[in-house]
């Protein structure tokens, strides 16, 4: 397997990422922003915010910036990844 297929694989892992399954302080995070921009379009709403929380990261992608969140969450699977990788080794 090649970077780039690794790249593809690893992109399309991150868009079935649930907002809800993300670090708690990654959740909040993301809430805040939610909640500042749904005001700002006059859209806010509890049951808006908790809509948001519970969807697909990337279904957020119209109303926040989720790059930052998805790289966050690549560099935390790779780093699991490479935990899991050298505990395996050292057996």
């Amino acid at each position: 397997m090649d970077i780039g297929e690794e790249e593809l694989i690893r992109s399309e892992q991150v868009k079935i990422v649930y907002v809800s399954s993300l670090p708690y302080l990654m959740q909040q995070q993301i809430r805040k922003e939610v909640i500042e921009k749904l005001q700002k379009l006059g859209s806010y709403s509890p049951e808006n915010v908790e809509r948001a929380i519970n969807s697909r990261l990337s279904d957020l992608e119209n109303v926040i910036d989720v790059r930052k969140y998805e790289e966050r969450q690549q560099e935390e699977k790779k780093r699991k990844d490479n935990e899991k990788e050298n505990k395996g080794k050292h057996r």
